[in-house]
């Protein structure tokens, strides 16, 4: 007779528990709250010789006013995140909470960040860079308040 081994069930839920774990699960970095992480391909503004390097940090700005753009920034590359993510991103990032609380009044109600993907060298204009992108909800209630308030 074959016997059925039995799962630990302790150390999985002591795992998924804890918020500050690095697990798959995890739903919380440090204070924000994650809403997604997404692989995507950025396109770039570089001239000439542009250079990305595995997992560097990308710098992640938005207009603040005008068109809905997100560019991205790292040490040897300059780019653009598609226009389908710049047009949702954007709005959230340029409205501020206008919470009681003073130390979140008038901080933006979402934070973006990104990672290259792999490294590449000869960038142009025009050629692609993977890169990992997250978002990250600061204020909660804030953001769903918009939402439910029909604001967007």
């Amino acid at each position: 007779a074959k016997r059925r081994k039995m799962m630990n069930t302790s150390s999985m839920s002591s795992e998924t528990s804890t918020p500050t774990t690095t697990s798959g699960n995890n739903i919380r970095t440090g204070r924000h709250l994650l809403l997604c992480r997404r692989w995507m391909v950025g396109l770039c503004t570089t001239p000439r010789d542009g250079r990305v390097y595995h997992s560097e940090n990308l710098v992640l700005t938005a207009s603040s006013s005008g068109p809905p753009i997100v560019r991205f920034r790292g040490d040897r590359v300059e780019g653009t995140l598609p226009s389908e993510e710049g047009s949702m991103l954007t709005p959230l990032l340029r409205h501020v909470s206008d919470c009681a609380t003073e130390s979140k009044k008038g901080t933006p109600l979402i934070s973006i960040s990104a990672e290259a993907l792999m490294e590449d060298r000869g960038l142009v204009i025009g050629s692609e860079v993977p890169l990992s992108l997250s978002v990250s909800i600061e204020d909660p209630v804030q953001f769903f308040a918009l939402f439910s308030s029909g604001i967007i």
